[in-house]
């Protein structure tokens, strides 16, 4: 099953606050670490010197099917400005970690957002071309933290998430996930 292309541009000429267009979003059912791949491409593009945003994967996992969300484990490849995820040892957070995923080294934040349990990957760099698997950054979780082999896939959401932004250009040339 596979999720069409996606592209988007967004042009900040006046400030703008709390901007998230996920272009690409999947719900889909089964055991997150069963799959065999969850197949994601990504290539981006930024200009400008006004910009808080980042460029990122969001996946939410359940204890049972059709559960409420227990995880959210987010796969953060741009980070433009002083943003950060959820942290639960304040800001700027200090890694818990510092894996290399798909060839692209993380800092790894831990944080909670209520009953949820939060991990996001924040790529050192900017990685604005991407082609991995996101069953890999699961199984990382799964060996490094616990995370159940069990937990039920609820949505895989793709796009941008703009704190705040104003005279510049970020453009995404393609987003896909293929589930197999």
């Amino acid at each position: 099953m596979e999720s069409p292309m996606s592209s988007q541009t967004f042009i900040f000429l006046q400030n703008m606050t709390n901007f998230q267009p996920y272009s690409l979003l999947r719900t889909i059912s089964g055991t997150a670490i069963s799959y065999t791949m969850l197949t994601c491409v990504l290539d981006d593009s930024y200009t400008g010197t006004s910009l808080r945003a980042n460029v990122a994967y969001d996946t939410f996992l359940s204890t049972s099917s059709g559960g409420a969300q227990a995880y959210e484990i987010m796969i953060w490849l741009g980070v433009f400005g002083d943003i950060y995820p959820l942290s639960d040892n304040g800001y700027p957070p200090t890694p818990v970690a510092t894996p290399t995923i798909g060839g692209v080294a993380f800092n790894l934040i831990a944080g909670h957002n209520g009953n949820v349990v939060v991990y996001s990957f924040m790529a050192k760099t900017a990685a604005t071309s991407f082609s991995g698997d996101l069953v890999a950054f699961y199984k990382y979780l799964e060996a490094s933290y616990q995370l159940s082999s069990g937990l039920y896939m609820q949505t895989i959401q793709a796009g941008t998430e703009v704190f705040t932004g104003s005279g510049a250009k970020l453009t995404t040339s393609g987003y896909s996930i293929k589930v197999n």
